[in-house]
């Protein structure tokens, strides 16, 4: 049985992590991919903002961390049993 890894990328932004994860050779590898800037982007348009930049900066800073609390404890339910470590950052 393969044994499960958590990858995470990091780095500013267009400094092309998600351009690299969508590879075809890497991406067949990714059983869940979770990208903060997408899941805010999301949140955006539910609110009626189709881009960051028309969203005033109140909204964006409350959707940049409402999807930040469903990013990280989803990365943490991501580890085996007794490597929960990242949980006690979130």
């Amino acid at each position: 049985m393969a044994t499960a890894q958590l990858w995470l990328f990091a780095g500013p932004n267009g400094a092309g992590k998600t351009t690299f994860t969508k590879r075809e050779t890497f991406s067949q590898h990714i059983s869940h991919f979770l990208n903060a800037d997408e899941l805010t982007r999301q949140l955006l348009n539910e609110q009626g903002f189709p881009t960051y930049a028309t969203a005033p900066a109140d909204v964006l800073l409350r959707s940049n961390l409402a999807a930040a609390e469903k990013v990280f404890p989803k990365c943490a339910s991501c580890l085996p049993p007794g490597r929960r470590w990242l949980s006690k950052l979130c």
